[in-house]
């Protein structure tokens, strides 16, 4: 295959054979990428060179390199002798959907909607709110409990209405309450569980962001915590219906280039206390701390890509 060609701006494409050209070309004009297209080429993007300044961004790259780091690390931590499940489930998953919500903070934002940027990011800031408070308190059996005591009831409030069981597929009711039997038998001393609140409620979001800036030795006045809860603030308000329905530039007076970065960084944080807590992980903390101190080039995107399986 030839060479990368390197474009103006510094970025590379790659050589393509005649084969995959066509299959680009057939994915381009499916409707699912008109629709994406027609959605992405807004007024934002192409207003005043914002599509120069997310096309090019260097924390794409940062990006890429934290979310495979993380998902090695995750496979490390499942492949782990002697972790608590409840602890190593919890931790696991946060951090898999994290990962899912810095792309899709940073794809909102790319498309032009600041609303959604704010509102992934918020979800993405609360899993490492919760993940840090559980570690302090080591509350992961509870927070388990309140999880299978929530599917155990969901199920039987489903048995018990008629109209859910008269739609059920074949075999579903059948599955349903052997799935029952097994939370009773497995997590609860083959007893109904008691109402997901008993075992663990989800603390007020102060509580939580206050134990989570003294994790971090900030104080009230750090600019990034700052920022971070200005935009919690914001994507929280932004979940509800308003009379404007978007959060309007007068909100807020962060560039994008700054939300881009908290993004970054709230993953970064969220990934490295999470692949702290476990020795076969550890060592990857170290790494996914260098990526953001010292983001590597743009135009390296392609080789991060075919890097991808040498990572961690």
């Amino acid at each position: 295959m030839e060479k990368p060609l390197q474009l103006d701006n510094g970025l590379y494409v790659p050589s393509l054979s005649t084969e995959t050209e066509d299959q680009i070309r057939e994915m381009v004009e499916s409707p699912m990428m008109q629709y994406i297209m027609l959605t992405v080429f807004n007024a934002w993007a192409v207003n005043e060179g914002n599509h120069q300044t997310a096309w090019n961004s260097s924390v794409y790259a940062q990006l890429l390199l934290v979310q495979q780091m993380t998902m090695r690390g995750i496979d490390l931590i499942q492949l782990a002798e002697g972790v608590p499940q409840s602890k190593g489930w919890t931790v696991t998953s946060m951090l898999a959907r994290g990962v899912g919500l810095a792309r899709l903070s940073c794809l909102s934002l790319d498309m032009g909607s600041f609303s959604d940027a704010c509102s992934n990011l918020r979800m993405l800031l609360e899993r490492d709110m919760t993940i840090r408070y559980l570690e302090a308190h080591y509350q992961y059996e509870d927070f388990a409990k309140a999880f299978y005591a929530e599917i155990y009831h969901h199920a039987a409030e489903n048995l018990n209405d008629k109209q859910f069981r008269d739609n059920y597929a074949p075999n579903a009711e059948k599955e349903a309450k052997q799935m029952m039997e097994l939370i009773r038998k497995k997590y609860f001393d083959n007893q109904a569980p008691k109402k997901p609140g008993h075992y663990w409620k989800r603390p007020k979001t102060e509580l939580l962001a206050d134990e989570w800036t003294k994790s971090k030795g900030w104080g009230p006045d750090d600019v990034t915590r700052k920022n971070t809860m200005r935009v919690h603030d914001l994507g929280n308000g932004s979940v509800h219906p308003r009379l404007r329905d978007m959060i309007q530039p007068e909100e807020s007076d962060l560039a994008p280039e700054t939300l881009r970065n908290l993004i970054l960084v709230t993953l970064g944080s969220l990934a490295m206390f999470g692949l702290s807590l476990f020795d076969e992980s550890v060592p990857l903390v170290g790494q996914i701390e260098q990526v953001i101190l010292h983001p590597p080039p743009a135009a390296s995107l392609l080789d991060l890509v075919g890097a991808r399986a040498t990572v961690g």
